[in-house]
């Protein structure tokens, strides 16, 4: 297996609700990216905002060459603010191969219950854990 060691400190992008990039939301009033933090493990990404406030950060990356197999590994902690102030975290993977490509997303659907919803072959959050 190839690791992809120091994702945290790639160069990152942001996407905004008036930016075209169809997000949805509304515009925060503060957010951005951290990188690396002091640790050097991991990058601190922050939003404030009224309600549905909305804001992406996002890492473009070359697929690795390995042997077929992918294994996401990441660690996603948020501040003792999120299960009262925040909707939903997403993780968005979108893996493009040889023209085939894979929706790898999820989400941590606070609104509905603390509901963890991984897409679907259509890219849809259906299927639904607690």
């Amino acid at each position: 297996m190839i690791t992809d060691s120091n994702i945290q400190s790639g160069m990152w992008g942001t996407h905004l609700p008036n930016d075209g990039s169809k997000i949805g939301g509304n515009m925060p009033t503060k957010y951005g990216v951290v990188q690396p933090v002091p640790s050097g493990t991991a990058a601190l990404v922050f939003i404030e905002g009224g309600a549905y406030s909305d804001f992406e950060a996002y890492v473009t990356r070359p697929a690795l060459p390995n042997t077929g197999l992918l294994t996401l590994n990441y660690t996603l902690t948020t501040d003792r603010n999120a299960p009262v102030m925040a909707q939903a975290i997403e993780t968005d993977t979108i893996l493009t191969v040889n023209g085939w490509t894979y929706n790898l997303s999820a989400q941590l659907n606070y609104e509905e219950g603390g509901h963890f919803q991984v897409a679907n072959e259509i890219g849809s959050a259906e299927y639904k854990m607690q």
